[in-house]
């Protein structure tokens, strides 16, 4: 048989084709589809011998395929962390939040909690909280941003506004 009689089925359009109908059932859909057609060239027979409509068999259950597999795709879990962060909107500080006792040089920033690491983030860079964050992240205390006690009898001595209410912060997304 010349390749120009191979039903469409078996020839790479047909594959193409599956893998674009597979898109109704999102990217379970994309892999599921052409490997059903595949099974399908491989198993279905004929009693005659002649070759039988694949791609009406395929369609069919596609129809019936393509809803399970959406479904199969939104029925996944979705992780803790992402339900954590969705429900729990509180960890966004801003210096407005925390007045005089705000440690950093930067007026906003998100506190994070994994594990017992805790840290901050603003703009995309990271700066552990304590030495688990440093420690399982590598992430660089906050010295950068960390702001100088304004109090002339602690700044003599180079000291820096604690970051207490920011740590508790940070662990009371833990629980």
């Amino acid at each position: 048989m010349s390749s120009d009689k191979k039903p469409l089925s078996r020839k790479k359009r047909g594959y193409l084709l599956a893998i674009l109908g597979g898109s109704f059932g999102g990217p379970f859909g994309w892999i599921t589809s052409p490997l059903v057609l595949y099974f399908l060239n491989k198993k279905v027979k004929s009693k005659d011998g002649s070759q039988p409509n694949i791609f009406k068999l395929w369609g069919l259950l596609g129809i019936i395929g393509a809803p399970i597999s959406l479904c199969l795709v939104l029925l996944l879990p979705i992780p803790e962390e992402t339900k954590k962060a969705d429900s729990n909107k509180d960890f966004f500080v801003t210096k407005e939040m925390y007045g005089e006792k705000w440690p950093f040089t930067v007026d906003e920033g998100a506190v994070f909690c994994k594990g017992n690491s805790i840290y901050f983030g603003h703009k995309g860079k990271f700066y552990a909280l304590n030495g688990t964050a440093k420690a399982q992240f590598g992430y660089p205390f906050p010295d950068a941003i960390w702001k100088a006690d304004p109090r002339p009898e602690m700044a003599k001595y180079g000291l820096k506004i604690p970051t207490t209410a920011i740590d508790e912060k940070a662990r009371s997304l833990c629980k």
